[in-house]
This record gives C-alpha cells, sequence and structure tokens, in this order.
C-alpha cells in the first residue's frame, strides 16, 4: 500500500528529471539492471518479499528475458514544485530520493529514512551484544566499587569511632572500651599500650596487632594471631545476604534459532534493560561519589584535628619548667614573646599562643565556626594563625577553610548558634544543638570556664576536645 499526503501529485516517469542519474543511483549498471525498471510505479511483491510482475496465476521475479524487476515513482509538491522519487530495486530496497536543482553532477542525493535489511539488523545485534557485554562488565566493577566504597567508609568511620573513645580518655587513663555491632555482639577493646618491641605487636609495636619496620600494621598475618580485644569482626548495618541456586539435570534443552519477530521482541526487550541498567549505573555512580565524599570529609576532619594537636602540644612559651603557670604569668599580654596558652574559649571559637614550629617565635592561633552562605549551617571550620607580633601591631589573622559541611554550632546551653538549611526531607535540630568545642579541667568535669576571654580565666581548662 502506497499513502500519499495532501499536496504532492504522482507524476510519470518520463515526466522526472535526471532519470538516467537517478537508475545509475538505485540500480547496478549494465544493460540487464539498467533495462528492470517497470513502466508502471505501482509495485507488486512476491511470495519471497522481491518485486515480481504478473502473469497469469504467477508473478515471476523474471522476465522472459531473464531481467529483475525495478520500479521508480516520481511525486512533487504542488505547494513548492520540489520533486522527490522512490526507488525500489531487485532486491527490494527501498529508498527516498529528493531532487537538488542546485547540483548538476549529483542531482539526486538519498533522502529521509529506510528500513534496515536482515543482514544490517543481525548485525546490529551482534554489535549491541558485545556493547551489552561490555555494559554488565562495568555493571559488575561498578557494583563492586560501590560495595568496597561503602565498606571503607564503614570501616573508616568505625576506625575514627574507636579513636575518639580511646582519646577522649585522660592521660593517666587505659580503661577497655566496649562497642556493640549491628549483630548484637559486644567488643571489649584493650588500650593499654607498652614500651616498643616489649607487647605483643613484636618488635616495631606495642600491644595488640603487629607492626612492620615502618610502623604500619602487618596485613599478613591471621585475626587469630592477634591478641583478644585488640582485633574486632565487626559486623555494620544494612549488609546484604547473597543466595545460590544450582539447576537439576533436564532442565536445559537442545537450542534452536530465532525467527525475525523474536529477534525484534528481544531487541525491544533488551533496549528496556538497558535503559533499567543504565539507571541502575548512574545511581551507582552516584553513590559511590557519595561514599568517597564521606571518606575525603572524615580524613579531612582528621587532619584538622591532628593540626590542633600539634598545636596544643606547643602552647605555653617558655617551656613549663621556666614558665610554670603561664595563665597566672600572662597579666602582661603585650609581650611578643611570651606564649600564654589558651586565651580565649567559647563552644564555637577558640584562640590560643604558641611556639607552633620551635623556633622561639609566638604566634597566635585562631580557631572558629564561619557561617554558610545560605546565612546558617552548613558551616565551615577556619584556622588562621599569625605571629603575636603582628596581631599587637593589629593585623587581623587570614583564616583558610579546614573543615567544610559542620551542621552543629552549639552555644553551650543546648541551643544552636545558627540555623540548619539543608534541603531534601528529614530534620536535622538535633544535630545542630551540639558544641563545636568543649573544654574539660584536670578532674574532667565538662566546660569548667564557660566562656573565657583571658589566660588567667582559661588557666583552668586542661584539656579541649572537638565535639
Amino acid at each position: 500500500m502506497m499513502v500519499f499526503a495532501s499536496g504532492v501529485t504522482y507524476k510519470a516517469q518520463s515526466a522526472g528529471p535526471a532519470l538516467s542519474n537517478l537508475k545509475s543511483l538505485f540500480l547496478p549498471s549494465g544493460p540487464v539492471a539498467q533495462g528492470s525498471l517497470q513502466p508502471t510505479a505501482i509495485p507488486i511483491f512476491g511470495p519471497r518479499g522481491l518485486p515480481c510482475v504478473v502473469s497469469g496465476s504467477a508473478c515471476p521475479y523474471l522476465d522472459a528475458g531473464g531481467k529483475p524487476f525495478s520500479y521508480l515513482l516520481f511525486v512533487q509538491n504542488t505547494q513548492n514544485n520540489r520533486w522527490e522519487a522512490v526507488t525500489l530495486n531487485p532486491a527490494a530496497r527501498i529508498r527516498e530520493w529528493a531532487y537538488d536543482t542546485k547540483s548538476s553532477t549529483s542531482p539526486w542525493p538519498p533522502s529521509g529514512e529506510r528500513g534496515s535489511l536482515l543482514i544490517e539488523t543481525l548485525i546490529a545485534m551482534i554489535v549491541l551484544a558485545i556493547g551489552l557485554g561490555g555494559l554488565f562488565s562495568l555493571l559488575a566493577a561498578s557494583m563492586y566499587t560501590n560495595d568496597r566504597s561503602g565498606a571503607d567508609t564503614r570501616s573508616t568511620m568505625l576506625a575514627e569511632h574507636v579513636i575518639e573513645q580511646i582519646d577522649s580518655q585522660l592521660a593517666n587513663q587505659s580503661a577497655p572500651l566496649s562497642i556493640t555491632d549491628c549483630a548484637g555482639t559486644a567488643w571489649t577493646i584493650n588500650t593499654a599500650g607498652t614500651a616498643k618491641g616489649a607487647g605483643s605487636g613484636g618488635s616495631y609495636g606495642g600491644n595488640g596487632a603487629k607492626l612492620t619496620s615502618a610502623g604500619i600494621i602487618d596485613w599478613t598475618q591471621s585475626y587469630a594471631s592477634v591478641d583478644p580485644n585488640y582485633a574486632m569482626k565487626y559486623v555494620a548495618c544494612g549488609n546484604g545476604v547473597l543466595t545460590s541456586q544450582t539447576s537439576r539435570p533436564g532442565e536445559f534443552h537442545r537450542a534452536r534459532g530465532f525467527s525475525l519477530i523474536e529477534m525484534l521482541i528481544a531487541v525491544a526487550i533488551v533496549t528496556a534493560v538497558i535503559a533499567v541498567v543504565v539507571q541502575g549505573i548512574t545511581k551507582m555512580q552516584r553513590r559511590s561519589f557519595v561514599e568517597g565524599s564521606k571518606i575525603d570529609t572524615v580524613q579531612e576532619t582528621r587532619d584538622f584535628i591532628d593540626q590542633m594537636v600539634r598545636d596544643i602540644h606547643n602552647v605555653g612559651y617558655p617551656p613549663p619548667k621556666v614558665n610554670p603557670n603561664p595563665g597566672a604569668n600572662c597579666t602582661t599580654v603585650n609581650n611578643q614573646n611570651v606564649a600564654c596558652g589558651l586565651i580565649y574559649f567559647s563552644p564555637t571559637q577558640i584562640k590560643y599562643e604558641a611556639d607552633l614550629d620551635g623556633s622561639g617565635t609566638v604566634y597566635q592561633v585562631w580557631v572558629q565556626l564561619a557561617v554558610g552562605a545560605s546565612g546558617g549551617c552548613p558551616c565551615i571550620l577556619q584556622r588562621g594563625a599569625i605571629t603575636k607580633a603582628q596581631v599587637l601591631a593589629g593585623t587581623p589573622p587570614t583564616y583558610f577553610t579546614e573543615v567544610n559541611g559542620v551542621l552543629n554550632s552549639g552555644d553551650g546551653t543546648g541551643n544552636a548558634t545558627y540555623a540548619i538549611s539543608l534541603a531534601g526531607s528529614g530534620s536535622y535540630t538535633t544535630y545542630g544543638t551540639a558544641d563545636v568545642f568543649a573544654s574539660y579541667d584536670s578532674n574532667a568535669t565538662l566546660n569548667p570556664v564557660g566562656t573565657c576571654t583571658t589566660a588567667a580565666a582559661c588557666s583552668s581548662a586542661s584539656r579541649l576536645r572537638r565535639m
């Protein structure tokens, strides 16, 4: 069946332009192929899907002279007089053409879309199968990477949790800790240490797992070889369970070939499956990025804490033997050669003076919580360090970003300093009331000085902690 749109007129073959040029494009050279064009423009197809001409009760594919049949239909647009053509060669290949009046050498370039041959469909399916193989390999790699990223994140956060609990103990204590995993197993963690080479950690460690000469854990040792309570098999929450299934004899049958309709249905199903798989890969890549961001945030926070620990270890100058009570002896705060230790403390900001590099130059370090771009949290932890001489000269510190995405901004009374503005569902209000910094005295009393603004007022605080 051939359908014509309105505004298009059927034209005889003799009326069409550049007929010989068009014949040379869709028919092979030679008198047999070139002479196969039928005068009628309405094609007839035989049982094999090839063009034929009715002769009595039959429809042969060749005429009496052994020539195949081909067809040509000219149409003209009545609005712009543009010529177009539809051709059918002896191999049943249909093509559309648009006449180009500006070209004298090739006035009939192909136009529009055409169908595909069976061989083209088969080649496309082979290419698709190869692509699917690579796609499923990528899917398997993405699933593995996603699972590995999640495990790395959980392991990193668990290690940070254990380190924070150990670090929260006083320096003269080594009480065991207890952690319960998602399977309900309570694990005891020993914190007692010993001198290098004197414990169970081998020649290069103290107690616990053996260390190498580089000071890192020797991962070749077995779990059972580590002393009890210095290793654990922690069960994380939300782990999936993999199941397997075997086949019974007789479940496999002899394979047969596929028909064209079956292949087309399979292509449609595979296309739908690809859409779902690509969506899943996109989600996995997004989650992998999130997990990597979590690890980067934890590491960023750890680096910041380590920097603060190094700074605080050097607070006060001259050393305690020369200046045993820097807070009480810093009534004259304008001495650029004396570091007075902690000189300002609040739940969102601390200032302390120290000899940071051992050169005798006194620095003043400022650490503060800065409000985010939205006017609330997530906020930013910043650090600035300048010499005390510059401070006395009125030079303000230059702050550098240390930790991004901080939600807590407690003011020390159970309230948040800044509101939390995060998109999406869920409430983060409980996070905002936690203090960023906390202080303890020698008796482990929380925040013994509240907010202090001088070295003498802050002298009773013997320990700082980032919440």
